[in-house]
Formats: structure tokens, sequence, C-alpha cells
């Protein structure tokens, strides 16, 4: 909810822009980035990864409509997820 957005909104824009960095060095070098991580995934080969990483949809600029449906169903206000 809109309450919830603003009472945590400083830790939300953090992971935002986090997110938009990780994102960002993902697109920019994949290898890289699969050995900024491999520490917390050890068992996960760059092969798993890529994989992995096709399969997920990215949120940048607008979510997808079947998540955008979903939060219009709880009432979260959509403009305050993607600053």
């Amino acid at each position: 909810s809109k309450k919830l957005y603003e009472e945590n909104k400083p830790s939300l824009q953090l992971l935002n822009s986090a997110k938009k960095r990780a994102i960002k060095a993902y697109k920019e070098n994949p290898k890289e980035f699969y050995k900024s991580i491999r520490p917390y995934f050890p068992d996960l080969s760059f092969e798993q990864f890529m994989q992995m990483a096709k399969n997920l949809q990215w949120i940048e600029d607008r979510a997808p409509e079947k998540l955008s449906k979903r939060l219009d169903a709880i009432l979260f206000p959509q403009e305050l997820l993607l600053p």
C-alpha cells in the first residue's frame, strides 16, 4: 500500500537503485556478473546461470502485465514500484 511504501521509502529506493545497478552490470558483462554472485551459489555453473537469467522477467521500466494485474488487485500503487 502507499502507506507501507512511505514508511519504507528510503529502503525501497536503495533496493531499486541496487536492482538497476545489477541489471546494468548483468547486461554489460554476464560473465563478470556471474563471477560476482558465484560465492552465493557455489553449485551453479555459468551455463545454468545463463539459462536461469533467460527465464527471468526483468522489471525495468514497468511491471509485466501479469504482475501489474496482481498489484492492481491488492491496490498497490505501481508508480511507487519503479521510481
